[in-house]
């Protein structure tokens, strides 16, 4: 079974570099999305299932305590 894995960073090429580098399957892990901003992130959140976050520490617009918290507190739905 593969866990949803969301990749979340400001820097968008090093996101996608980070999905198409890493072979996520091997760890059991399936990539369901890459995003460049916590906003993005969360709305996807909002909709999918999503099992492990791979996040950016740092944001521009927004800190990683806040965007964790933001995202811990979401309900998501069990599609």
């Amino acid at each position: 079974m593969y866990n949803n894995l969301l990749i979340v960073d400001d820097e968008i090429t090093t996101a996608f570099c980070l999905k198409d580098v890493v072979a996520w399957n091997s760890y059991g892990l399936t990539v369901t999305g890459v995003f460049k901003s916590a906003a993005e992130a969360l709305k996807h959140i909002e909709t999918h299932k999503v099992d492990v976050i791979f996040s950016d520490i740092r944001y521009t617009a927004i800190s990683a305590t806040i965007n964790t918290r933001r995202m811990l507190t979401v309900t998501v739905l069990d599609i």
